[in-house]
């Protein structure tokens, strides 16, 4: 097994922030609320982000300590493991609030290590 570059799994994220944007686009929260199918698909690309963080080097996590390392891995702990519990309206805050933050900083880091 080949072992993947940091670029990789930061494009990863992108694509997958970028799949949650198309796929929430123009939803209010009680559409989401009701639309299961845009929900698994996002939970899924959720689940794929938390993934990848994990493969960001501790180094750069805490040089760009603005963003809740830890909350975004045990999100998708939760979401796999407790699939049963989930918070619609979390989701849909994280959505709102969370992921446009991460996505600014991903790209940053993007460019910061040439990738």
């Amino acid at each position: 097994m080949t072992q993947r570059e940091l670029s990789e799994f930061l494009n990863d994220i992108l694509k997958s922030l970028g799949a949650i944007e198309r796929l929430s686009a123009g939803l209010s929260l009680a559409e989401f609320a009701e639309a299961e199918d845009e929900q698994l698909l996002i939970l899924k690309n959720i689940e794929i982000i938390g993934e990848a963080v994990k493969s960001i080097p501790q180094e750069i996590r805490e040089q760009y300590a603005q963003i809740p390392w830890k909350q975004i891995v045990g999100m998708r702990d939760r979401l796999v493991h407790q699939y049963w519990n989930v918070d619609v309206e979390l989701v849909w805050d994280t959505m709102q609030t969370d992921l446009p933050l991460l996505k600014a900083v991903i790209t940053q880091i993007r460019e910061d290590y040439g990738s």
